[in-house]
């Protein structure tokens, strides 16, 4: 690591105002002294450490001196991808990934003391849809359809980027679940509804992380000096069935209707979002993290959903 006994760290958070932001700002942010948030709109800091940045996220600009001297720096920038996907909405998903990192790129190459280590975020819908085969980050099949796509061409983004004074890192992240955020905040509003029950078939499969094991995989890949591609989910990868009956059984529900297809579908379009994001079957493995002896505190799903629902203002 960069930092030293005469040096403060430092932390940069790109998109640090978003869900997984606001995850890394109160559970990564207190082993930095120094935290700085880089965001498209004026912000007051959350935290005593804190320092908000405003930039474009798009060009480069006086910004760029917050990457001096930095122990770290995370680009979570990005659109959210829960929306219908018209064609302004792909063009703003895919151009908020790959210009951002681009501009975050520029600035690297510029420093004159650039970032120890830059991690950028990747996504786990990078690889096909798969019910029965665990996807790996050297054996996993990817596709080309939008979703796919757009990890892509984010990722060939940052590959591309000459930054031979910092180390790169990407993490394929799974549905990081926090207790009212996020898609565990969507799914327990409908199980509260007695809508939790299995969507589509219910067989594809999810792959997740509780939000602890998201932000220390996160940590040690930059204290153990990781470098490349890494899948951020857990090792257990229920089918949807399986997950929405593990959390009606803790959220205590009698019932959860069934949704078919065509019902999430229809739901989907009227919420103004994909149905994709419910019925794609996600069966992603962190086999590089295993190898390397990372040890996920919530392994198990149960166990997961327990510590997030009964104790919802824990910080694990």
């Amino acid at each position: 690591m960069k930092r030293t006994e005469n040096k403060p760290s430092k932390l940069v958070i790109a998109g640090g105002s978003g869900f997984l932001g606001k995850v890394l700002r109160r559970e990564v942010g207190r082993f930095f002294d120094e935290v700085v948030i880089l965001t498209r709109n004026v912000r007051k800091p959350e935290h005593p450490n804190e320092h908000i940045v405003t930039w474009d996220a798009r060009t480069v600009g006086p910004w760029t001196r917050c990457l001096e001297g930095a122990d770290l720096l995370i680009n979570l920038t990005g659109r959210s991808v829960n929306c219908r996907y018209t064609q302004e909405n792909r063009r703003e998903i895919l151009d908020s990934r790959v210009r951002s990192t681009l501009a975050l790129g520029a600035g690297v190459i510029a420093a004159e003391d650039p970032p120890e280590c830059w991690i950028n975020a990747s996504s786990a819908t990078i690889y096909e849809g798969s019910r029965d085969e665990p996807q790996t980050e050297d054996r996993g099949r990817i596709g080309n359809d939008f979703s796919m796509g757009v990890c892509q061409k984010w990722e060939a983004a940052f590959n591309d980027i000459p930054v031979p004074g910092t180390r790169k890192v990407i993490l394929r992240n799974g549905l990081v679940l926090d207790s009212e955020e996020g898609a565990l905040g969507e799914l327990r509003s409908l199980v509260r509804k007695g809508l939790g029950g299995a969507a589509g078939d219910g067989t594809q499969r999810m792959s997740w992380v509780h939000r602890s094991d998201f932000t220390e995989m996160l940590l040690t890949a930059w204290k153990d000096r990781w470098e490349g591609i890494f899948n951020c989910t857990a090792p257990e990868h229920p089918t949807n069935a399986a997950f929405m009956k593990t959390l009606r059984r803790i959220e205590g529900a009698q019932i959860g209707i069934d949704a078919p297809a065509w019902l999430v579908k229809l739901g989907a379009q009227l919420m103004g979002t994909e149905a994709e994001l419910v019925l794609k079957s996600r069966f992603v493995m962190p086999k590089k993290a295993l190898e390397r002896g990372f040890q996920f505190k919530y392994p198990n799903l149960e166990q997961a959903l327990q510590h997030l629902v009964s104790d919802e203002k824990v910080v694990a």
